[in-house]
């Protein structure tokens, strides 16, 4: 990454801590649980991130293919969740 993503980067992480501060109370919204498991989350989101783009690089297909099938396959993932996901109460 080069400076200009790392400063924003941090201004986004220093904008949500700012935002999940509840000054009345001087606590946080949520639990710790939340914040640690949110820390994981992006952890794996950057990790699969950085091997997905490894990955893509190996083949030699069009640029215009490998964003055809990205985005196929996460409208597939979305229309499988919102059918075949757990029922909301309305």
């Amino acid at each position: 990454l080069n400076k200009l993503q790392w400063c924003c980067i941090i201004i986004q992480c220093c904008s949500i801590a700012i935002i999940q501060y509840d000054v009345t109370t001087g606590l946080p919204m949520h639990e710790t649980i939340a914040y640690a498991l949110l820390t994981v989350a992006t952890f794996i989101t950057a990790a699969s991130s950085v091997w997905n783009q490894l990955v893509i690089k190996g083949f030699e297909v069009p640029l215009n293919l490998q964003n055809t099938l990205l985005y196929t396959f996460g409208l597939l993932t979305s229309v499988g969740c919102y059918f075949f996901g757990p029922v909301k109460s309305e």
